[in-house]
Parts: structure tokens; sequence; C-alpha cells
């Protein structure tokens, strides 16, 4: 059984043509429908699959490591915490020197991401390039102040979790390629 669709059209004042609702002048008479009342429409809600929920799930993870990240790296900046006990921000830190305003940016990103702002979103996933590249051409290991001193000089283990940083890296970058369609609609 085929239903009906219905169709929205507005009315023009002048010659009571029907027309559709985004003309703002009538084809027949040419009056002006500036101000001619328009059929007003609910935002459809996106129904996410299986698959989207999940990856919006493991992006809301994401989300709060780098708040908790951030907060790490703060209380490392405040010696409550040691060296090592930073992922992110302990990487982002041994490279500016700044552990209590890296570690506040962090934890602001993470904010941002959980409330899908553009702008974090990009932060993140340009960050997140930058860790790759680095990681690939194995500048990661030298610059990982904080897992030289958790490894204690053993380089194996550092190139080690150079790796997994990286692979963390890109597995963000996925994501935030993967969600894209809750910040674009």
């Amino acid at each position: 059984m085929a239903t009906q669709r219905q169709v929205v059209t507005i009315q023009c004042p002048s010659c009571g043509r029907t027309l559709p609702p985004t003309v703002l002048k009538c084809h027949f008479c040419g009056g002006d429908l500036a101000f001619v009342a328009r059929p007003e429409f609910k935002p459809s809600e996106k129904v996410l699959s299986p698959e989207e929920q999940r990856q919006d799930k493991l992006y809301r993870i994401v989300a709060c490591y780098w708040i908790f990240d951030g907060i790490c790296a703060m209380l490392v900046s405040f010696n409550l915490l040691p060296q090592w006990a930073s992922g992110i921000g302990g990487m982002l830190f041994s490279y500016l020197g700044l552990a209590l305003t890296t570690g506040f940016l962090i934890s602001i990103l993470g904010v941002g991401m959980l409330m899908k702002v553009p702008l974090a979103r990009w932060l993140v996933g340009a960050f997140c390039w930058f860790r790759v590249i680095i990681g690939l051409l194995g500048i990661g290991v030298v610059l990982r102040t904080g897992d030289f001193e958790m490894a204690k000089h053993n380089i194996y283990l550092m190139a080690f979790l150079n790796l997994v940083d990286t692979v963390f890296a890109g597995f963000q970058i996925w994501l935030l390629n993967v969600t894209d369609y809750e910040v674009l609609n």
C-alpha cells in the first residue's frame, strides 16, 4: 500500500496560487512573498547505527582521556604525580616546557571534543598528526622525557612506548574522521 506524501506549500496573497515554500516572489503575478509565513520543519535527529554508536562511545572515551591526561599534567607540574604519569600532556610539555599551561589546555581540548567543538577537534587532529610524524621518524623516542625516567634508560622500552603513542595518535585521527558526521550535520 503506497502512502501519500504530504507536499508543503505556501499561497500567494495576491493571486492565491500555490507555490513552493522557498520562493520569495510569485512566479505567476510577481507578488512579494518575503513576509508570507513559512511552515517550520523540525530538525530531524540522526539515528546512529550500532557501529556509529560504538564509534561515538570510543570518541567520548578518548575525549575523557584528554581531560584526564590534562589534569595529570597539571598535577605533575605541582609535583603531586611523577613525570611519567601524564601521557599526551607529558609529551607535549616536554616539547614546550610549560606543564601547568599545557595540562590546562589539554583538558580544555578534551572538553571541546566532548562538546564537538570543531576547533578543538581540529587542534586534537593536528597534534595527533604531529605525534604520528615524529613517532614514525623516531624523534618521539628522543623527546619523551617522562618516559625516559620511567624506562630507566632502556631504549627498547622507550621505542615501544613511542610506537604505542604513534599507534594511539593514528587511532585518534581515524576516530575524529569517522565521527565527523556529528559535527558536519
